[in-house]
């Protein structure tokens, strides 16, 4: 397995992921990609349950495997372009709770972050964990100006884990691209580069401080929505205090007796907040389950947890926008052109078999009421259509895909009689109107002005600059052939069989040679024309073989 790019220096901690795959029967998934494991006949393994599915079973070795690979395996969970239905379920299950670490090596690091005692921050600190994850664990506590506080701390040596198996995914990333055709279709060492800053970020919590801030000041006019305040003079890269704030989380709203009037005005409210960081900041809370919403009174909707967040840009933002106005006017036509500009299709073929596809999905579901349409199935169904035709949603797509899929489940828990789509007809229909008003259309318009005349008065300069390449015979055209690299390995392999072809065509010619001759001055007695066709007969043989197991017979 050549996946050593950094030398030895990770081997033991291969020795470990080779044998929890082992561990857990998943040995013909490494053949599967072309790796082979060295370990699989080394040491007693226990006996596989082989009623697990498979995709159970790389749910287990993900949990075993520690931080990172949960983490991937979060992330995965939610591209369902990436994977097929039943892994996607399976990975959804992934748990990152384990057993908190000792509070004597948590204050060690919140001392040693903050340089000083505990005592001269906090007056008192929870050594009773509210939550223990892969990463990090919370305590609450309350500092010496008397505000209440969590405090979120990273667990002692997850650092040097979390890079040593980012440096291994790369490496196992790198070599499915080079060796296997799904490696590069998918870019998968795009992928993991992409997972190894998502996961980076998570480790540096003043990531997630700026990332507080940034939502309060976005809704500091909404009284609707609440965030609690980063207390940056106390926070590190490895150290978390935030505001606590008062409340009951959904999972706990459920069971008490909360009102009936309060839940809806929160689900109306929790709504609108989504969908304004959606379609209108660009920058939403992409984990919004209901672990991490909190019910004050009045309705009033507190988001906690701000290490998973997605970033849309303009152009992004501004095709979401469409989408949702013609889901509003059931405009079929434009929505599919819309997402398929978004997935960037390419192919004539392609584009009119995935175009049937997204109609007969959208008529599939424009027939049903609206509280029987669940929008995360939906949404599943959609990007689903990207396994099968083997073409990638961008990332983003996918965070809004598990965002509003986990605000539906929010939204069923607060108020099971409320579907998504009737919560977010109202903010629809006030976009509509702002999409449509003077303002925004003159904007739009001196934009679309102000691109037009810059492209105007820079076309001139481009063509002189194009005409004077040309006359100076400096214009030049790079052409791609696509395959060429796998054309090149199969006409590598011709020429090795036929070179070795040749090499035992001599070797029996020779051999006969020898054999003509009674005397031999060099080797005396030694039988060498028939070692010579025992060779050729041999090298036959495997040659014979590696044709039949290739399949090009």
């Amino acid at each position: 397995m050549r996946l050593f790019t950094n030398g030895y220096r990770h081997i033991q901690r291969y020795r470990q992921i080779l044998n929890v795959i082992s561990k857990h029967g998943l040995d013909h998934l490494l053949d599967f990609i072309g790796i082979k494991n060295p370990l699989r006949f080394t040491g007693r393994r226990k006996k596989v349950n082989v009623y697990r599915s498979t995709a159970l079973r790389v749910k287990m070795v993900l949990e075993e495997l520690g931080p990172a690979f949960i983490k991937l395996g979060q992330l995965l969970s939610i591209r369902p372009d990436l994977l097929p239905p039943n892994y996607l379920v399976e990975l959804e299950k992934l748990q990152d709770h384990v057993a908190p670490v000792d509070f004597n090596q948590i204050s060690e690091i919140i001392e040693s972050e903050l340089q000083r005692p505990i005592s001269a921050v906090f007056t008192e600190i929870d050594p009773n964990p509210i939550a223990a994850a892969s990463i990090g664990q919370v305590h609450s506590g309350r500092l010496i100006t008397g505000e209440a506080v969590v405090v979120k701390v990273q667990r002692p040596g997850v650092k040097k884990i979390v890079a040593t198996d980012l440096e291994i995914l790369r490496d196992i990333a790198s070599f499915l691209e080079s060796r296997t055709e799904w490696g590069r279709a998918y870019n998968v060492v795009g992928l993991v580069d992409e997972f190894s800053r998502t996961i980076r970020d998570e480790l540096d919590y003043t990531i997630e401080a700026g990332n507080a801030d940034r939502f309060v000041k976005n809704f500091q006019t909404d009284p609707t929505v609440r965030f609690p305040k980063a207390f940056w003079k106390y926070s590190t890269r490895q150290m978390l205090v935030l505001e606590a704030v008062a409340g009951i989380k959904v999972n706990n709203a459920v069971s008490c007796e909360e009102s009936e009037a309060n839940k809806a005005s929160a689900s109306k409210n929790l709504v609108n907040a989504i969908l304004k960081q959606l379609l209108i900041d660009g920058f939403f809370h992409a984990d919004p389950h209901p672990g991490n919403i909190v019910l004050a009174p009045n309705g009033v909707i507190l988001f906690l947890d701000f290490g998973m967040v997605g970033r849309l840009n303009n152009w992004m933002r501004e095709r979401l926008v469409f989408l949702m106005l013609n889901l509003i006017q059931e405009n079929v036509t434009n929505i599919v052109d819309i997402l398929m500009e978004i997935g960037d299709i390419k192919g004539a073929t392609n584009r009119k078999a995935l175009r049937h596809e997204i109609f007969y999905l959208f008529d599939k579901y424009y027939h049903r009421p609206l509280n029987r349409i669940h929008i995360g199935t939906a949404l599943r169904e959609l990007l689903g259509l990207a396994w099968g035709y083997r073409f990638k949603f961008p990332k983003e797509l996918s965070l809004i895909a598990r965002c509003l899929f986990l605000l539906e489940s929010t939204v069923s828990k607060l108020t099971p009689e409320c579907s998504l789509l009737e919560l977010s007809r109202p903010f629809g229909s006030k976009l509509l109107r702002e999409q449509l008003s003077w303002p925004y259309l003159s904007k739009t318009g001196l934009t679309f002005f102000q691109d037009w005349l810059f492209f105007s008065l820079e076309l001139p300069e481009r063509l002189k600059s194009i005409f004077r390449s040309v006359e100076n015979g400096e214009l030049k055209f790079n052409l791609e052939h696509q395959n060429f690299d796998n054309f090149i390995t199969k006409m590598n392999l011709i020429g090795n069989r036929l070179s070795f072809s040749l090499i035992i065509a001599a070797i029996i010619v020779g051999s006969s040679l020898i054999a003509q001759q009674t005397q031999l001055a060099l080797f005396g007695s030694f039988p060498i024309a028939e070692a010579g066709f025992i060779i050729a007969v041999l090298m036959g043989v495997w040659l014979l073989v590696s044709i039949i197991r290739s399949g090009k017979i």
